[in-house]
C-alpha cells in the first residue's frame, strides 16, 4: 500500500496533500506555484532553477 505524504498549511492548519494541494501555473512556464485548497496560502513553489 501507497502511503500519501501529507503536509499541514502553515496559514490555516488544514492538511494540504495531492487533493487538497492547487498548483496554478501555465504548461509553457516552468514556474510552478502550489498554493492550498483551504485558504490560498502559497505552499511551495518550485520549477525554476534560481
Amino acid at each position: 500500500m501507497k502511503t500519501v505524504q501529507t503536509s499541514v498549511c502553515k496559514r490555516c492548519g488544514e492538511p494540504t496533500g495531492p487533493r487538497e494541494l492547487v498548483v496554478r501555473n501555465s504548461l509553457a512556464d516552468p514556474l510552478q506555484v502550489s498554493e492550498c485548497g483551504h485558504c490560498g496560502a502559497i505552499v511551495d513553489i518550485g520549477g525554476h532553477l534560481w
